[in-house]
């Protein structure tokens, strides 16, 4: 999950966001609600991710499944 990540950093009273950033210059914005619901995938087989990561990102309620939001490279809070 990306909670963890999220609460580790410690974000300010104000932060309502979550930028998901790719290699490739997309962005998917999240609300902080659905951020702490979502699911990172860092590896495949144990392996890490090569092909389209490092970061797959996966909706909690497995609507995007079969299309995770991939190549991920930062998360910035707004």
């Amino acid at each position: 999950k990306l909670w963890p990540f999220l609460k580790n950093a410690k974000p300010l009273d104000d932060v309502q966001q979550v930028k998901c950033e790719t290699k490739n210059g997309e962005e998917l914005i999240l609300s902080l609600e659905e951020a702490k619901d979502v699911i990172l995938c860092f590896a495949i087989n144990g392996k890490p991710i090569q092909e389209n990561g490092p970061i797959y990102l996966y909706y909690g309620d497995g609507k995007n499944k079969e299309h995770p939001f991939k190549g991920i490279t930062s998360f910035i809070l707004l």
